[in-house]
């Protein structure tokens, strides 16, 4: 059980690194409590239904690389789990998700605790970073659900400097945008889902802010059942969402390749190319 703070009726302007790894940690859990949910949700790009677990991995792979770390060094915390979360990410959204750990390393770098200006530019790098993933980003994605995420702490940040303030507004943009993405790709509108890599990073998120408040690590009855409830899918839908899925892809390419490149001042574009 994750250890429980009650921080909810201070403000918080800093943290360190310690606290960030706990942020990891509880978002790790709730996605561990949720992500066959979000796996039922996976029609885009591939139907293989294993977005929730890829995400899953990705994280735990990346909390590993952080957990015997004993710096209070936010940028040093960051850093380690950036590359936890890269060498071990998982398919797409695992790929996606390792960029976004990788904006929180740049914004981070050399501070030992960091503030509300610190995790704006986290989000804002992180969107970017995740947008770079792909030669052809595809809106109503994990891609909207970042940006649209950045926006609003960016947006907030000059009015309020509580970072659980902050977190709060991230995760109720983060639920409204993933519940818009039907609306810009089709075959989600159809198949009669929402993104499923938009709604496994506000699951992570949901977890990160239970930590700041300090709520317990499992839900009551009545916050599980109000969380599940519309990410519940019968067999007709399923079978629905994937033969549309399938119809969608039909012309593509029918394999993901990825491969771990090292090296000094290395042209991405070029290398894609």
């Amino acid at each position: 059980m994750l250890p429980t703070v009650r921080l909810m009726d201070t403000a918080i302007f800093n943290l360190d690194g310690q606290a960030f790894k706990n942020w990891i940690r509880a978002g790790m859990t709730w996605l561990e409590r949720h992500h066959e949910a979000v796996n039922r949700l996976n029609v885009f790009p591939v139907p293989d239904g294993d977005t929730g677990t890829n995400m899953l991995l990705t994280v735990r792979a990346a909390y590993s690389a952080i957990i015997n770390e004993p710096s209070q060094s936010a940028g040093v915390i960051a850093e380690k789990l950036a590359n936890g979360a890269l060498h071990g990410s998982r398919g797409n959204s695992g790929t996606v998700l390792s960029q976004f750990f990788r904006g929180f390393a740049r914004a981070f770098a050399g501070l030992t605790t960091f503030e509300a200006d610190h995790l704006a530019y986290a989000f804002r790098e992180a969107a970017r970073l995740a947008y770079q993933t792909f030669q052809k980003p595809t809106e109503g994605t994990i891609l909207t659900v970042a940006r649209e995420i950045a926006e609003e702490v960016e947006m907030l940040v000059g009015q309020n400097g509580d970072l659980q303030t902050l977190l709060t507004r991230a995760v109720e943009r983060g639920r409204q945008a993933v519940a818009r993405t039907p609306e810009l790709l089709p075959i989600l509108r159809k198949a009669g889902v929402v993104d499923s890599g938009g709604q496994g990073l506000v699951v992570l998120l949901e977890g990160m802010l239970r930590a700041l408040k300090g709520t317990e690590s499992l839900p009551s009855e009545e916050e599980s059942q109000a969380f599940s409830a519309p990410l519940e899918l019968d067999e007709e839908t399923l079978r629905a969402a994937f033969a549309l899925s399938e119809e969608h892809s039909q012309g593509g390419f029918g394999y993901d390749v990825q491969y771990l490149v090292r090296g000094q001042a290395l042209d991405v574009d070029r290398i894609r190319a």
